[in-house]
């Protein structure tokens, strides 16, 4: 099942898909926010989104043969970028891995989609590297960026992109979507523990 977005970032959602309707969207998205506020989940619902091919009510279907692809982990036009277990940077061959990617054409003919997560995790001469292909992405390619630390980043890199900042729920907020699903007296405990 393709995931949703969490409650707390309906503005941010509804922005894009607004954009996505008009045909209006950016090259590259920074979505920036603090730590475990869901941007990383935001950004694979995006990511389903934009390569889908039947989407629905601005979500991707979930039964099209892209979003079957995305599920499995293996769809040929969406690439994920993190750091590799036993490193601590994202390498600059994983950006060059990337460059050919955008090069390419798109194997089911629409947009190639690239998740960057945590950008902050690339090193100067990684993110040198990377700004080539933030600066001149091939084709229909949508890049996007994941921070919990904007500041981080190089300016030019940050300049490239649109930022979509993600600001923490509110307590109602996350009190009863933690309650649809763990229950209220649970809830409550975990929101007394996080705080």
């Amino acid at each position: 099942m393709i995931p949703t977005i969490y409650p707390w970032q309906s503005d941010q959602w509804q922005s894009l898909a607004k954009a996505l309707a008009e045909d209006r969207l950016a090259h590259a998205y920074l979505l920036a926010g603090s730590v475990g506020i869901g941007k990383s989940h935001f950004a694979g619902c995006l990511a389903s989104l934009l390569v889908c091919k039947q989407p629905q009510m601005a979500q991707a279907c979930g039964e099209c043969e892209s979003c079957q692809l995305t599920l499995a982990g293996n769809h040929p036009d969406f690439r994920h970028i993190d750091v590799e277990e036993g490193k601590r940077q994202i390498r600059v061959e994983q950006v060059r891995d990337i460059q050919h990617f955008t090069n390419q054409t798109s194997f089911a003919g629409g947009r190639k989609v690239v998740v960057v997560n945590p950008a902050e995790a690339m090193n100067n001469s990684t993110a040198n590297a990377f700004l080539k292909t933030l600066e001149e992405p091939a084709g229909n390619t949508i890049l996007i960026l994941c921070t919990d630390a904007p500041g981080q980043l190089l300016a030019t890199i940050r300049s490239r992109c649109r930022v979509i900042d993600f600001p923490m729920p509110s307590s109602e907020m996350a009190l009863a979507w933690l309650t649809e699903r763990v229950g209220e007296r649970d809830s409550e405990a975990l929101l007394i523990e996080a705080a």
